[in-house]
């Protein structure tokens, strides 16, 4: 395990493994339509969407970073390694990527992000909202370098549409985040670490795809100086105050709505006054109190 990593909830996670192999006997609810495109924006790609919608406890900061880490590995069944929350370090450590690393030693737990945030790292985005791709991490686990390194990731686009809750003049969009993206967003030439040029290989692609671990990292900052110890808090998907945090396994081969404790992968539920450390004071911009992917096709 390494060091600056939260431990899940072993005994969770196990028990949700096999849960996830029981939920495909399982149909899930049908998501909702599709709303057009923002205009200059990535254009449909393969017509299979993935969106997401969280809810915070009150308006998002524009000096905060919301992360969706995703993990897609094309695997028949969701691997035991999956993204979870770095903390605070412990003597001797550092704060790694300063936001989110591996379950398990090996590899990062992640293979994209979507970021959204007024202090993106690197690139130009809609409405604040970027996906960066984790360059070779299978190979060297870059995705848990010492800080958030330019070197180890790759914007791979932008959502194909976005709400803006930073600079919404509305309290209850404020506190939303909404996004959706196209699955061959997620497909990367392993050549050149972009997206597939091709539209019928982005596709074939796609179709390969079985399962993406998911979570939800939010933090008020990423360290960088590994000596110094900051005032880092987080908050990300579970009971972060019974260490039950925990990333979930979504079925791409079944369109729905996945919510929190709705279908035997996504068991617990999202627990509002979690933001860790414990005993500090919870900050609500970081709480989050609600969380749903809609997987679907369009057009």
């Amino acid at each position: 395990m390494k060091p600056t990593e939260r431990s899940p909830n072993v005994a969770a996670r196990l028990s949700r493994r096999e849960l996830i192999r029981a939920g495909v006997a399982f149909t899930a609810m049908s998501a909702a339509g599709c709303a057009a495109p923002v205009p200059g924006t990535v254009s449909q790609l393969t017509g299979y969407r993935l969106r997401a919608t969280v809810n915070f406890n009150d308006a998002l900061s524009g000096s905060y970073y919301y992360f969706v880490l995703i993990n897609n590995r094309h695997t028949s069944t969701p691997q035991a390694n999956g993204p979870i929350p770095v903390g605070g370090p412990i003597s001797g450590t550092t704060y790694g990527n300063g936001f989110a690393t591996g379950s398990t030693s090996g590899t990062s737990g992640f293979t994209d992000i979507v970021l959204y945030g007024q202090q993106l790292p690197i690139g130009v985005a809609q409405n604040n909202t970027a996906i960066y791709h984790v360059i070779g991490e299978d190979a060297a686990d870059l995705g848990n370098a010492n800080y958030f390194d330019l070197r180890f990731i790759r914007q791979t686009g932008n959502v194909l549409q976005t709400s803006d809750p930073i600079n919404s003049s509305s309290p209850a969009t404020a506190s939303q985040l909404i996004w959706e993206i196209d699955l061959g967003q997620l497909t990367i030439d392993p050549t050149t670490n972009l997206p597939y040029s091709s539209s019928a290989t982005r596709l074939a692609s796609v179709q390969q795809m079985t399962w993406l671990q998911i979570n939800i990292v939010a933090t008020n900052i990423l360290p960088r100086d590994p000596q110094t110890a900051v005032n880092k808090q987080y908050d990300s998907m579970g009971n972060n105050n019974q260490q039950q945090d925990y990333y979930i396994g979504i079925p791409v081969f079944l369109n729905g709505a996945f919510q929190p404790g709705s279908y035997p992968n996504l068991a617990g539920t999202e627990v509002t006054g979690d933001v860790q450390p414990p005993g500090s004071p919870q900050d609500p911009k970081l709480d989050m109190t609600g969380w749903q992917f809609d997987l679907f096709q369009s057009g």
